[in-house]
């Protein structure tokens, strides 16, 4: 599944309605996997797109994914 979203959300010309959304979907996939870093690398990876939306989605769900965030979520 996480080949899928990421072979899709790098794909050259790609809507970036269709980033966020793959963003948001690796978002919830990051607990259900074991590749968490790989996921975020790919979620970060996103921090300095050229779209403002997308840029800003990559940047608060990295924070979301930090540890000290963890505790949190888990609750």
């Amino acid at each position: 599944i996480v080949d899928l979203v990421e072979s899709i959300i790098f794909k050259a010309g790609i809507e970036n309605d269709t980033i966020s959304y793959g963003l948001s979907c690796l978002l919830k996939l990051y607990e259900k996997f074991s590749n968490k870093e790989r996921i975020a690398k790919m979620i970060k990876s996103f921090e300095a797109h050229s779209d403002m939306e997308v840029q800003k989605r990559a940047c608060e769900y990295t924070k979301l994914l930090e540890k000290g965030w963890d505790n949190d979520r888990k609750k």
